[in-house]
């Protein structure tokens, strides 16, 4: 052997034996000492809050990561009155600079795994509605403080968290868990964590963000309600979300929901297969100011609404009209068009002396409504929609909401229909039978403000004849038929067609204390009369 390749060789052992020194220096020595100082660094940037236990913990020079087994944090008893419990089966730490890290104290690496995170947390009970309510924003900012203390800065290009569970409650409402989601996956791309990103207010500090959240169920604080959801898919790369098989299910049957909640109200069943948000502005976003997107489209809606009227009315209700309905919305929300397609939706009611509810259906539903906004007040909100009632007739309006007003404009159309369908809606809620009669068109247009609506209805219709009904018994005694004779030879106008048929006149005065969908029918329903001759 000549005398260079001795000393190549020699170089070479020298250097294996140099770094196997090293690893062994970091496995036997070294682990133990970064486990310490990460778990006091920790501890002393927590204020001492947290427990931060890592069972394994193995360092690789060659591979350049870093791998932590069975993680668990937790706050410590009575330190905070919140409570925090999270496990990680193993975070894995891949492309670490070691350099740049023990010389200025910056992390640069490639990626970061967590595997099979579950978090159980419990938030800080509220004294007072004083208190100031903590923004999404804000739990960012001290998560990045927190980090700071521990290193000058942390740049990943990826960190993807695999199987994400997560609990959460809140100690004053009643229900074991207000929010739960599992089976669940987070991926961030290009994180950047520095002393500038106190001031930036970004929610998460990445440039790209996927998100998959699975089985999600959130529960109301007053146990009525859960609402859950398959999946959520959010990409800020494509800007679209996907929500799938979204639920809102009542906790309680229909007496046992009236008796809860003491007073008339609906209570409303629904699923709706699919929906997209498309376009959305990420950067508004992230930022927590505001929800921005060109459109949604919600496919296949189903909607059941009961409304028990033998309870007594809720007392001081005002609700609102459509345009303070837009400004109440608790967060700033500009979507250009809402859609929405194959929609189904029941009303049903019950009033008092009624052995059953009396409904109306509307399927088919086709909707758009734009702009769907509480940002720009100047615009013109517009609502079109086309349905079927009672599987028998296509009914299309349109309504309009201008800007800075009360006001109201509505247009409709309803095509022919067998009057006798009405009458699973009648016998039940207005304790009337429809014996005969069918619709042959209708045509609408009402104007509303805050007080009074105004306007025309054009009902063509034939061969109309009506039974009133014992309220008792929902059947026609003596008496009723007598009325009912009267009402259908002097009242009633048993058809209304020709070259010149009557046009029945809008007339209504609103009831502040009930809803603008109350304020719609009976405005409409004062025209009917009209038309019919009431």
């Amino acid at each position: 052997m000549k005398h260079y390749q001795k000393i190549l060789l020699g170089l070479l052992a020298g250097t294996v034996l140099f770094i196997g020194g090293i690893q062994i220096y970091f496995n036997f020595f070294l682990e133990d000492h970064l486990q310490k100082t990460l778990t006091n660094r920790f501890d002393h940037a927590t204020s001492s809050i947290y427990k931060l236990d890592i069972s394994e913990f193995e360092l690789e020079i060659l591979g350049r990561q870093l791998n932590m087994k069975d993680i668990r944090l937790s706050t410590k008893q009575d330190s905070v009155d919140y409570k925090l419990r999270a496990t990680l089966d193993a975070l894995n730490v891949r492309g670490i600079g070691f350099l740049k890290l023990l010389i200025s104290q910056q992390l640069s690496l490639q990626e970061v795994e967590l595997v099979n995170p579950s978090i159980n947390f419990t938030a800080a009970k509220q004294q007072n509605t004083t208190n100031r309510q903590l923004k999404l924003t804000d739990y960012s900012k001290r998560l990045s403080e927190i980090t700071l203390q521990v290193l000058e800065n942390v740049k990943i290009p990826h960190l993807a968290a695999q199987g994400l569970s997560v609990k959460y409650n809140r100690p004053e409402f009643p229900v074991d868990t207000l929010l739960s989601f599992k089976d669940s996956y987070i991926q961030l791309y290009d994180i950047t964590i520095d002393s500038t990103l106190i001031k930036d207010k970004r929610v998460l500090p990445a440039d790209n963000i996927t998100t998959v959240f699975r089985d999600i169920h959130l529960k109301t604080a007053n146990e009525l309600y859960e609402l859950s959801a398959d999946k959520l898919h959010f990409n800020s790369d494509s800007q679209q979300l996907n929500i799938q098989s979204l639920k809102l299910v009542p906790e309680l049957n229909k007496e046992a929901f009236a008796h809860k909640v003491g007073h008339e109200t609906d209570r409303i069943t629904m699923t709706i297969d699919e929906i997209n948000c498309r376009k959305i502005n990420i950067s508004n976003l992230n930022r927590a100011e505001q929800i921005q997107a060109q459109q949604i489209s919600v496919k296949k809606p189903d909607i059941d609404i009961y409304r028990d009227k033998r309870p007594p009315f809720p007392p001081n209700n005002r609700p609102p009209l459509p345009r303070q309905m837009f400004r109440n919305i608790p967060f700033p929300v500009d979507i250009d068009t809402v859609t929405i397609a194959e929609g189904n939706i029941r009303y049903s009611e019950r009033v008092p002396k009624a052995d059953k509810a009396g409904f109306v259906t509307f399927a088919d539903l086709k909707a758009q409504i734009y702009p769907f906004s509480n940002l720009n007040q100047q615009q013109t909100i517009t609502l079109t929609a086309q349905t079927n009632i009672m599987d028998q007739a296509k009914l299309q309006a349109h309504f309009s909401f201008p800007a800075n007003t009360s006001k109201q404009h509505i247009k409709g159309n309803l095509q022919s229909m067998d009057m006798t369908s009405l009458n699973k809606a009648l016998i039940p809620m207005a304790f009337i039978r429809i014996d005969e009669g069918k619709i042959m068109d209708m045509d609408f247009e009402i104007k509303l403000n805050k007080k009074h609506s105004k306007g025309t209805v054009m009902l063509r219709y034939k061969d109309l004849k009506v039974s009133l009904l014992n309220k008792e018994t929902s059947e026609e005694n003596f008496g009723d038929k007598l009325k009912s004779l009267l009402a259908n030879t002097f009242a009633v106008k048993s058809s209304n067609t020709g070259d010149d048929p009557r046009t029945g006149s809008i007339n209504f005065e609103r009831d502040p204390q009930k809803s603008v969908f109350n304020y719609w029918w009976k405005s409409l329903l004062s025209g009917l009369k009209s038309s019919l001759g009431l």
